[in-house]
């Protein structure tokens, strides 16, 4: 079962990472967004999930750059900026940390 499907809340967060993605986002904006209080939603998105939010978003916003690698030769610096990371050493610390391996090596092997 998709948490993201089933439950409305859950809805309403992806769509509203999905619109506002490039921009820094805290959990507080989301838990406003759906209309619960931060610590409610904290507690809620985990057991829902099985991730802290933070986390969840991290692991979005590394996909969605392993597919903008995969297929385009911008910048590292820009890609990160694009799937809302603030500087690039905090993109390619949690892109390593994810993946094993720093973007620019993702690039190269996922084209290999």
């Amino acid at each position: 079962m998709d948490p993201f499907q089933y439950y409305r809340h859950l809805r309403h967060t992806k769509k509203y990472v999905d619109e506002h993605f490039t921009e820094p986002i805290a959990l507080t904006d989301v838990a406003r967004n759906v209309g619960l209080s931060p610590a409610y939603y904290s507690v809620f998105f985990h057991k829902a999930t099985g991730l802290p939010f933070g986390v969840w978003l991290r692991k979005q916003r590394i996909d969605r750059a392993k597919k903008i690698l995969h297929v385009c030769d911008r910048p590292i610096y820009q890609i990160a900026t694009d799937v809302g990371f603030g500087s690039l050493s905090a993109f390619e610390r949690a892109f390593k940390a994810s993946e094993l391996v720093a973007p620019s090596v993702y690039r190269k092997v996922s084209r290999d």
